[in-house]
C-alpha cells in the first residue's frame, strides 16, 4: 500500500499531462509542467530539508526549456493566418 501511495501522485502528474495536451491546451500544459515543478520542490524539502536547495538550478534550468520548447512546439503547431 506504501508503494501505491508513493507512485501515486507521479502517476496522477502524467495522466493530468496526457489529458492536458490531448486538449491541445498550451496553457493547461504549461500548467501542469510548472505546478508539477513546485511540487517537486516542496516534496523535496519536505523529506530532504535544507539539502533540497541543491535541485532548485537544476528545476529552474529544466522549467524554463520545457516551457520554451513547448511554446515553440505550439508556435509551430499552430495553423498560421494566410499572408495577404
Amino acid at each position: 500500500m506504501g508503494k501505491i501511495c508513493h507512485d501515486g501522485p507521479g502517476s496522477l502528474w502524467f495522466v493530468v499531462l496526457g489529458w492536458a495536451f490531448w486538449r491541445r491546451s498550451l496553457i493547461a500544459g504549461l500548467v501542469v509542467v510548472n505546478v508539477g515543478a513546485a511540487l517537486k520542490v516542496v516534496w523535496s524539502f519536505y523529506f530532504a530539508g535544507d539539502t533540497a536547495w541543491s535541485i532548485i538550478p537544476a528545476v529552474t534550468v529544466g522549467a524554463l526549456i520545457c516551457n520554451g520548447m513547448l511554446m515553440y512546439a505550439f508556435r509551430l503547431w499552430l495553423p498560421r493566418a494566410p499572408a495577404e
